[in-house]
């Protein structure tokens, strides 16, 4: 039976897939397992992301995890996190606490039937916001109990919550900021409890490294079709005026084999809607904005590794994939000032480093709060490259425990278009009509449709 219409080739897998996540400052090192000179990745999987892609009526979470198993999908764990018990509370006020030799705060907590005394160290959960609240007697989905406590002469009758207590995530950083809820309502009502499986995915399938590749797999299973076509349509309606469209040249063909970049015009960033960060939470990605969080959730769709620039940082408009110069050098995107070598492969503008092909992002060309117009890369870059400068630096990321694996050409352009009709949707760009698209070995061409 043909479950869907038919997928890029992968290298290794004749069979099916597309797939996942890549790392900013924000995200964290990928997990993996080695032997017999193989790297395994570790991936989380969201049991309610899946029924996008494939329809899950009748079959629970252990019996997606057992099929998937049998497709080849090994599935370590699966842990059911219920976000019942944890209610809503609105925080009325919060003050240091006036004794203690730690930075604690005490917060006075609405939390529907009365106003609860709790205190937390992390500083973010100021007056109005709208926080996740564990009373005493309550065990978080981390396991722990919470109870009554008396802290330095100040009662603590609960617990404010981070997103790694509910294991929405990995951010301990700070309590969990909802945007929305009404005090005294269960947690759940706002984020559905949830089931996240973690699988080992071997090195010669990529396309099992997110949620698409893995929803192929159950649908084999399930001897069910595929809710949603391989390659999205494309968006772009706005006419680029004059020379503005992105040029982009390519060194190497041998190092990229193909480039993509789509010019977005006023976005507007901001938060990301509940259900985009519930799933980034759930893949242990920490929110940042609209713009990269919609990068990260694509890549943890289609296994693609994606970047935005922000394009009035670039100089240009040109873009240049091209080897390092001696002596060059790249803030990345995690603070870290790098000296880059001739062997490895750069994303340039006119003037400087703005990227590590594969590995990482710039600081100076990064989106923040005041971006009005992206450039949103998409490409394929060689494996053995991307390898070679990840090891040199002592950087392994989400994005290059992807590329390592050699994607295929055909998956920047479904990444883009995804990525770009999120933007639009989500962000409110205008996305132009022409991309440019230097395919060398497909074509050079500069319209993506």
């Amino acid at each position: 039976m043909s479950l869907v219409s038919p997928p890029p080739p992968w290298p290794g897998n004749p069979a099916t897939g597309n797939f996942s996540r890549v790392r900013t400052k924000s995200t964290p090192t990928p997990r993996f397992r080695t032997g017999e000179g193989r790297v395994n990745e570790i991936v989380r999987i969201s049991y309610e992301w899946l029924g996008d892609f494939v329809d899950l009526d009748g079959i629970t979470p252990k019996d997606a995890a057992d099929i998937l198993t049998r497709q080849g999908v090994e599935v370590e764990s699966l842990t059911m996190v219920d976000l019942s018990q944890i209610v809503i509370g609105k925080v009325l006020e919060q003050v240091k606490h006036p004794k203690s030799r730690n930075d604690l705060w005490v917060h006075q907590v609405d939390i529907g039937s009365r106003v609860q005394q709790i205190i937390a160290g992390a500083p973010n959960a100021i007056p109005g916001a709208l926080v996740p609240v564990a009373l005493p007697g309550t065990t978080v989905p981390n396991g722990r109990l919470v109870k009554d406590l008396n802290i330095a002469g100040y009662r603590a009758s609960g617990m404010l919550c981070s997103a790694a207590e509910l294991m929405l995530g990995e951010d301990h950083s700070g309590i969990l900021i909802l945007d929305r809820g009404t005090p005294g309502q269960p947690l759940s009502s706002v984020i559905p409890s949830q089931a996240i499986m973690e699988a080992e995915v071997t090195s010669n399938r990529p396309d099992c490294m997110g949620h698409l590749g893995i929803a192929r797999e159950l649908a084999a299973g399930l001897d069910r079709p595929l809710k949603r076509d391989f390659m999205p349509a494309f968006t772009g309606t706005a006419e680029p005026p004059g020379r503005e469209l992105v040029n982009v040249s390519i060194e190497d063909p041998d190092l990229c084999s193909r480039y993509i970049g789509g010019v977005i015009k006023g976005v507007k960033v901001g938060r990301s809607p509940d259900w985009i960060q519930r799933r980034l939470r759930a893949a242990g990605v920490r929110p940042i904005n609209n713009i990269v969080d919609i990068t990260n959730y694509v890549l943890l769709e289609y296994a693609q590794p994606l970047h935005a620039f922000d394009l009035e940082k670039l100089e240009g408009p040109a873009i240049e994939v091209r080897r390092a110069r001696e002596k060059e050098r790249l803030l990345g995107l995690d603070g870290v000032v790098r000296e880059l070598t001739p062997d490895m492969l750069v994303i340039a503008d006119a003037r400087r480093p703005v990227a590590l092909a594969g590995v990482i992002g710039g600081e100076d060309t990064a989106v923040t709060n005041l971006t009005k117009d992206v450039l949103l890369e998409s490409a394929t870059f060689s494996g053995p490259s991307v390898r070679q400068t990840s090891r040199a630096l002592g950087l392994r990321t989400e994005a290059s425990a992807r590329f390592e694996r050699a994607l295929p050409p055909e998956l920047a352009l479904a990444g883009a278009r995804r990525a770009a009709s999120l933007i639009a949707e989500l962000a409110g760009g205008a996305v132009h009509r022409d991309w440019a698209d230097v395919y060398p070995r497909g074509g050079s061409i500069f319209t993506s449709r």
